[in-house]
């Protein structure tokens, strides 16, 4: 009978190595169809919620309905899968912004029409932590470590309720202590979980993006003509969270009361002094 010959060990090793380079050249592909078709999926979703977002536009313009247009009046979108979306309008044309999350988590779509949707990576860059004094996981104070004029601003304001005439005077490095605020979860190492009394009054804040672990919140913002008059949106990332006391938060007058009131449905606060969006991300 004739011997049959296996392999050597030198050619298992020879078979292996070859597999495990062919595997290596492969994954970052397979890596990059998975991301592009993730990518695609998210891009065309958004193109969809702009262009039924037209149509709802139209609608609303016959029956001379001025009210606004969510993307909940457009589609449902699975709540595991998509965070904040936004509809804007630019005349007739609808831009949507839509925020990934579960299967498109790190993706984002900013400004898409109906016929143009680019989305990107949602990369979160937290605001300098020098920039919050923190007492017992409470931000008490949102600083320019360049100067302590607006540090002198609170103290006046937490006294007597009043402005200084050169308030709207502040100067501000936006390189550390920036307008759009995004709040990390722990400032050196202490778990975050409020936000106290004029923490941000009269710092002309613009957006301001808070961190799940926050539960407790008192009137921080101030907002009126002098002070964070610029002030639009808050981000979320609990849903608990909408059920927070925003009115109170945003619009606290002085004297005991909010001049405001909190839609939890549309997530807007709304004042004489202008609305503000609550968006869960």
């Amino acid at each position: 009978m004739k011997k049959i010959k296996g392999f050597t060990l030198v050619e298992l090793l020879a078979v292996i190595v070859i597999l495990a380079v062919i595997l290596i050249i492969a994954m970052p592909r397979i890596s990059d169809v998975i991301s592009n078709s993730k990518k695609a999926s998210l891009e065309a979703t958004a193109k969809t919620v702009a262009s039924q977002a037209e149509k709802k536009l139209m609608e609303k313009e016959i029956l001379e309905d001025t009210s606004s247009i969510s993307c909940s009046d457009i589609v449902k979108l699975n709540d595991s899968d998509y965070g904040a979306c936004t509809i804007t309008f630019d005349g007739n044309k609808a831009k949507v912004n839509i925020t990934g999350k579960g299967k498109f988590d790190g993706l984002k779509v900013v400004n898409a029409t109906k016929d143009s949707a680019v989305a990107v990576e949602d990369k979160i860059e937290y605001t300098n932590p020098n920039c919050f004094v923190v007492s017992n996981g409470v931000i008490t104070d949102y600083k320019n470590p360049t100067t302590a004029l607006n540090t002198i601003m609170d103290a006046l304001v937490d006294k007597v309720y009043a402005l200084p005439s050169n308030s709207t005077d502040k100067t501000y490095d936006s390189d550390k202590c920036p307008r759009d605020v995004v709040i990390p979860e722990k400032i050196n190492g202490v778990t975050i979980t409020g936000i106290d009394h004029h923490a941000f009054a009269m710092d002309d804040i613009h957006t301001l993006d808070i961190p799940s672990t926050v539960t407790n919140l008192k009137d921080a913002i101030y907002k009126y003509e002098k002070s964070n008059k610029n002030f639009t949106t808050i981000y979320i990332h609990n849903e608990a969270q909408k059920d927070l006391n925003w009115a109170y938060f945003v619009y606290y007058n002085g004297d005991g009361n909010s001049d405001s009131s909190y839609n939890k449905e549309t997530g807007v606060v709304s004042s004489a002094s202008g609305d503000v969006k609550v968006i869960l991300r």
